[in-house]
């Protein structure tokens, strides 16, 4: 059975929080930002993204190719959003291409990243004193969430279910990913 291959494309709602969160190069033109982000071979989302391609590491054990997130947030009449993964390898860029598993796969790790990050942004705001409704709320206003359908009931529900457990046992346990309409 031959795997059909794809682009490895971000989910729409991970596209603003990791463009407002990561550094990277920006650009702005008649109402488009863009930004490309340079994943370095020694980072963390590096070398998950290596072992799911298969490659082997030479030239004395380090990688000549890098990974770059090209994020791009359109503001003209509606927000649309757009995320891709390229390979750059030696100056030329390509789309890196993975079977669906292997997306779903990325997308989850962002997924949970994403998620950890509503929990302890929202402890945060806690210790500061701010109730947990106006904490919700600066999160969806800070990411543009609302353009996706979240709402302040599902990012606090998101907020609780995850406080159940520790902030961290979305990376240990099997996540629990309830998007829809996507890999």
């Amino acid at each position: 059975m031959i795997k059909e291959i794809v682009p490895v494309k971000l989910r729409d709602h991970l596209i603003p929080f990791f463009f407002e969160e990561m550094e990277g190069t920006t650009a702005s033109y008649d109402g488009q930002k863009a930004k490309m982000i340079r994943l370095l071979p020694s980072s963390s989302l590096a070398n998950y993204l290596y072992t799911h391609i298969g490659y082997e590491i030479k030239n004395h054990g380090s990688a000549n190719d890098n990974f770059i997130l090209y994020l791009s947030v359109n503001t003209q009449k509606t927000f649309t959003f757009t995320g891709t993964i390229y390979v750059d390898s030696k100056g030329v860029k390509n789309e890196l291409k993975l079977p669906i598993d292997k997306v779903r796969n990325v997308n989850n790790l962002l997924e949970d990243i994403f998620r950890t990050s509503i929990v302890n942004f929202i402890e945060g705001c806690k210790v500061g004193k701010i109730p947990i409704k106006f904490a919700v709320n600066a999160f969806i206003e800070k990411y543009n969430l609302l353009e996706y359908g979240f709402e302040s009931e599902t990012i606090r529900k998101m907020y609780y279910e995850q406080k159940k457990k520790k902030t961290l046992s979305r990376f240990q346990f099997r996540s629990s990913n309830n998007v829809l309409g996507f890999l």
